[in-house]
């Protein structure tokens, strides 16, 4: 009771030392205060945003051409790229009244996917409060002119803005020091599937008094980027009308003898002949050609070897798709054939040239002015 009178005491003083400040007039107000169930009213998520560590804050949209981030794998097996993500916070009640900030970061949609082989849910990241000086300020402003910034909501419905004079200005509580900015970060793995990630921001006061949530995506944008451990085929000794092949494996090992591709990139893909000559077999007076090949991705069934001819140097290329796919995160033997038609033993061996490339498979989703398109596998 007496921490009370004092206060009411404190409040007086004040009130009578203004009045003497201007005698000739002074003006009542009347005060008043509710105390809000739960034990307060809720924090207000003010706004979020999400950007990487380059000097862009985006890498996949340095211009800044597009609302909101957009991200590019990093294209190292086993790469990562780091996410930060920040969020402003406000509180009726006191600007440290914070407990919990957390994003809770979700996959896309799981194109052509087994079920199981990628959970919705990616993982929560906790933020920590860091402040709301004018580095704090000039942060959210960059991401503010770079058009990353998801607005929010107060508590009475108004949208909140970035500059303004009232309580729905995100830079006039940072200034006065009602606001807060907060960060966390994650990475993201390299094989990791393209598409708009989900992120939720959540809050909580230390009353455990929730926030609404504020929610937005961002973008990881589709790579098609392989690796092989070979830089040749050797098929060996043979006989003429003989298919003979030269098989790979799964580990991934510089110049062992058996050709093997990973994925590095973020979409699936097809392993592509781009082109391979005759090595040196030639054709006869009708065109027919001396040597054939085949090619394979894997060794799982049936109908997945391709068999094509070669090319003479000033015609196009092939471009033979071979039609299993190579999924992310994963690495996958390639198998080489040949058949000699005809042709006669010789001291000197037969050399050639073969060029691999990929595409991404009719499944993989693609970015295109701004938005995505998925395709099914579905039929």
């Amino acid at each position: 009771m007496m921490q009370r009178t004092t206060k009411i005491g404190v409040v007086f003083f004040l009130v009578v030392a203004f009045a003497l400040a201007v005698p000739a007039m002074a003006d009542t107000m009347s005060t008043g205060v509710s105390i809000a169930a739960g034990g307060g009213d809720p924090p207000v998520i003010m706004c979020k945003w999400e950007q990487d560590e380059s000097g862009y804050l985006e890498e996949g949209d340095i211009s800044h051409i597009w609302p909101g981030s957009q991200f590019l794998p990093n294209t190292v097996f086993e790469g990562t790229t780091t996410i930060k993500y920040y969020a402003v916070l406000f509180d009726e009640q006191d600007g440290g009244n914070v407990k919990i900030v957390s994003a809770y970061v979700y996959h896309p949609d799981l194109y052509g996917m087994e079920e199981g082989d990628w959970e919705p849910f990616k993982y929560q990241v906790r933020l920590s409060k860091v402040g709301h000086g004018p580095d704090e300020i000039a942060m959210v402003e960059d991401a503010v002119m770079a058009g990353l910034v998801e607005f929010g909501y107060t508590n009475d419905g108004s949208e909140v803005v970035w500059n303004g004079d009232d309580k729905t200005s995100v830079k006039l509580l940072l200034e006065k020091g009602t606001a807060d900015l907060w960060e966390g970060e994650a990475i993201i793995h390299y094989c990791q599937p393209a598409g708009e990630y989900e992120v939720v921001m959540k809050a909580m006061d230390q009353n455990d008094v929730a926030a609404n949530d504020l929610v937005n995506v961002f973008d990881y944008l589709p790579v098609d980027m392989a690796e092989f451990d070979f830089a040749s085929v050797d098929y060996g000794s043979t006989t003429v009308c003989t298919n003979k092949w030269a098989t790979g494996n799964t580990i991934f090992l510089d110049e062992d003898g058996y050709p093997t591709v990973r994925n590095v990139g973020n979409i699936p893909l097809n392993v592509v002949i781009v082109r391979q000559d005759d090595m040196g077999f030639g054709y006869d007076n009708e065109g027919n050609w001396d040597v054939t090949f085949d090619a394979r991705l894997g060794n799982d069934g049936v109908g997945q070897v391709i068999t094509y001819d070669p090319v003479k140097i000033t015609d196009p290329g092939q471009n033979a798709v071979l039609p299993n796919i190579l999924w992310m995160c994963h690495s996958e033997e390639l198998d080489f054939s040949i058949h000699i038609l005809k042709g006669w033993y010789t001291d000197d061996p037969h050399i050639g040239t073969m060029t691999l490339g990929t595409t991404p498979s009719e499944i993989a989703p693609s970015w295109s002015n701004g938005g995505w398109i998925y395709y099914s596998n579905s039929g």
